[in-house]
């Protein structure tokens, strides 16, 4: 089973999260069902005081409002260089967008990720978690090693690693725009004592609550996409593979009613994946990593190779490659799901008419069989009015690309 596979891990992200903001989800254990299961966590939100249930959300609703007007005002002037003014505008459109998706889903109603991880893991548990032959463990323990390194290296390593880059940038260039620092007093050689001391704590002051509030958005934000879309989406490319599997394995002239209880299951889970991330969440996605890959391209380009003269300049060349991964990581994977389950109807029409335990052609059966097999669509995954296909993102690069390339002939 896929997604109990990783219930520790995500536990043990859920109260990383916790540790700097009140986490709107645990994992627990029935009393009476002891099976693990993720629930809405409203005993230990009820708990805490109001100022601590919203204030992580309202700080960090006002710390993105002043990144965006910051980045806004300084883009629109004159007298500031496109290549910091395309650098400001990075974080200051990335950072509120990505609180935006996390204050309009995760913090104010979880319940449709909630909703999600119960229905995978009881669908795991009814229909997987019996008996499996030697074959069967081999292949799901593959899928399992799979996403436990996916979670673990793009989950809870990149929830580590981002706020920290974002920290070491603070402290390397405090006046970087759109943070903070831009806009207090810097440290002059001719400055007194006294006011090169209350200038060092000021800093020190605004980089640990921007370090607070980064660890209080990013890892949340990893969470939903690693631990919640990711996994899900694999563990449905997984429970496609086997059922096709087992579909090569069997005879083609005789098939059974199960394969069309086993689609509707499946469309049953995908339904709830668009329900949870349709609205919102994968266009807000797809849409920054768009937007970051295209001004990071930019400002690689132009930098060339004094990129890497300046620790600052850095950050960027990562921010390029992680959405370039996280295009074709999602995108791929999505796909994925389309393809395979546009091989599996292919397949089950292919089959011929289903035989009852006496050995007879069921007429009925049959007729049954086919008009479901007809009547069942491939599994998409959308966002939006659109889903995702397995060219999508290579359309996405080529956008970027293409995108890219013009800011460059109008620089020049």
């Amino acid at each position: 089973m896929l997604i109990n596979s990783i219930l520790s891990q995500t536990q043990f992200q859920l109260e990383f999260v916790s540790f700097f903001t009140p986490c709107p989800v645990c994992v627990s254990s029935d009393k009476v069902d002891p099976k693990i299961f993720i629930s809405l966590n409203k005993s230990r939100q009820s708990s805490l005081p109001p100022f601590l249930r919203y204030g992580t959300v309202l700080c960090l609703t006002v710390y993105m409002t002043f990144l965006f007007f910051n980045g806004l005002c300084h883009s629109t002037s004159p007298h500031i260089d496109v290549k910091v003014k395309a650098s400001a505008t990075i974080f200051s459109i990335l950072f509120p967008i990505t609180c935006f998706l996390m204050v309009t889903t995760w913090f104010t109603d979880s319940s449709d990720f909630v909703t999600l991880l119960n229905l995978f893991l009881t669908y795991e548990r009814n229909r997987w978690g019996k008996e499996r032959s030697g074959r069967e463990e081999e292949i799901f323990g593959r899928w399992q090693s799979l996403l436990k390194v996916l979670v673990g290296l793009f989950g809870f390593g990149f929830s580590l690693v981002c706020p920290l880059s974002l920290t070491l940038l603070n402290i390397l260039e405090p006046d970087r725009l759109p943070f903070i620092g831009s806009i207090m007093p810097q440290l002059e050689c001719g400055d007194s004592l006294e006011r090169k001391i209350v200038i060092f704590w000021g800093h020190f002051c605004v980089i640990v609550f921007q370090t607070w509030q980064h660890y209080a958005l990013v890892p949340s934000y990893i969470l939903t996409t690693a631990n919640f879309f990711v996994a899900t989406i694999l563990s449905l490319c997984a429970y496609m593979g086997e059922i096709m599997r087992r579909l090569d394995h069997s005879d083609i002239l005789t098939m059974d009613l199960a394969y069309i209880f086993e689609l509707r299951q499946l469309k049953i889970l995908e339904s709830q994946i668009n329900a949870t991330f349709r609205r919102i969440l994968l266009p807000g996605t797809f849409f920054m990593f768009t937007f970051a890959n295209v001004v990071t391209n930019f400002l690689c380009t132009t930098y060339g190779a004094t990129i890497l003269s300046n620790v600052g300049h850095v950050i960027f060349f990562v921010i390029c490659l992680e959405t370039l991964v996280g295009i074709l990581c999602l995108g791929t994977l999505s796909g994925m799901v389309n393809k395979k389950s546009k091989i599996l109807l292919r397949k089950l029409k292919q089959c011929g008419s289903v035989v009852g335990a006496d050995g007879i052609v069921d007429r009925l059966s049959s007729k049954i069989f086919k008009k479901g097999v007809r009547g069942s669509a491939p599994l998409k995954i959308r966002f939006g009015s659109n889903f995702v296909d397995i060219l999508t993102p290579l359309v996405m690069m080529s956008f970027c690309v293409k995108l890219t390339v013009r800011l460059i002939l109008l620089q020049d």
